[in-house]
């Protein structure tokens, strides 16, 4: 986003410049075109040194499944609670084990509240316990043997 927004704003200014220096006649249109450009370049510029942050975690939780995202544009992971083998809860993220030899990370930094943050990790422990889920390499319910 850094890189396409400094790409639009020193496009933008130099067909500003070649405009008002090097023409001798002012064309509006090609004018209000570079001014847009050097706007939507300084917002992608704003966006991508986090002047604007647009970093926004999603997080969901049923009895069936759960469900986060990241950020604004990262990917939405939807994980049933059938699909995990085990979770790996550690102080920074929360690794989720699929049986399709997957692993979905849930990185706990990208949550800008520490609080909230340890309430989402602690709420998926607790959770996959309820579930039979491992955490931790712990299982909440062993399968008895018969003896």
């Amino acid at each position: 986003m850094l890189l396409l927004g400094l790409f639009l704003l020193a496009g933008g200014g130099y067909a500003i410049v070649r405009e008002f220096l090097w023409l001798d006649a002012v064309r509006p249109g090609w004018l209000l075109a570079a001014v847009v450009l050097v706007l939507i370049g300084g917002v992608g510029v704003a966006v991508g040194i986090n002047l604007i942050p647009l970093q926004d975690t999603f997080f969901s939780m049923n009895s069936s499944q759960l469900g986060f995202r990241l950020t604004l544009f990262g990917k939405a992971h939807r994980l049933r609670w059938t699909q995990i083998r085990s979770i790996d809860v550690t102080e920074d993220r929360v690794i989720f084990s699929l049986r399709q030899e997957k692993e979905v990370t849930l990185h706990l930094a990208h949550i800008s509240d520490p609080k909230i943050a340890r309430h989402i990790q602690a709420s998926i422990s607790l959770a996959a316990l309820e579930q039979n889920v491992k955490v931790n390499g712990v299982l909440a319910h062993p399968a008895r043997v018969a003896v």
